[in-house]
C-alpha cells in the first residue's frame, strides 16, 4: 500500500516503515537492521572482551621486556582481523546454534521427562 493503495502483484508499503506483500505485513526494521545490529553488539562485545588481553600483552612488552612495539601498524591490522573473525564467529552462533539450542531446551521442557533431562 502507498497511502493505502497496492502496486500491482500485491507489493506496498506503508507510512510506518511496513512492507505488505500479497496481505502479509513484514516490517523493514526487523528484517533488515536486526542482523545488522546483532553484528555491532557482536563487535563491540569482542572488543571489550580483547582489550584486556591487548592490554597486558603491551604493557608486559613495554614494562617488563622494556622494548617498543615491533611493527605497531601490522599488529594493529591483525588486532582488527582479530576482532573481526571474532565477531563473525559470536555473529554465526547467535544465528545459528543459539535459536537450535533454546529449541531443544523448550523441547525437553514440553517433554516433562526429568530423567531426559
Amino acid at each position: 500500500m502507498i497511502q493505502g493503495k497496492t502496486l500491482r502483484g500485491g507489493i506496498g508499503h506503508s507510512a510506518r516503515g511496513c512492507l505488505h506483500i500479497n496481505g502479509e505485513q513484514f516490517s523493514l526494521k526487523d528484517n533488515f537492521l536486526t542482523p545488522f545490529l546483532s553484528f555491532v553488539r557482536a563487535t563491540v562485545q569482542s572488543i571489550r572482551d580483547l582489550a584486556p588481553i591487548v592490554a597486558v600483552i603491551a604493557l608486559f612488552q613495554l614494562v617488563v621486556i622494556g622494548q617498543p612495539l615491533p611493527d605497531w601498524l601490522a599488529l594493529l591490522a591483525g588486532t582488527a582481523v582479530i576482532v573481526a573473525g571474532l565477531s563473525f564467529f559470536i555473529f554465526g552462533l547467535e544465528m545459528g546454534l543459539f535459536p537450535l539450542g533454546e529449541s531443544m531446551a523448550y523441547a525437553f521442557v514440553h517433554k516433562g521427562s526429568l530423567l531426559a533431562l
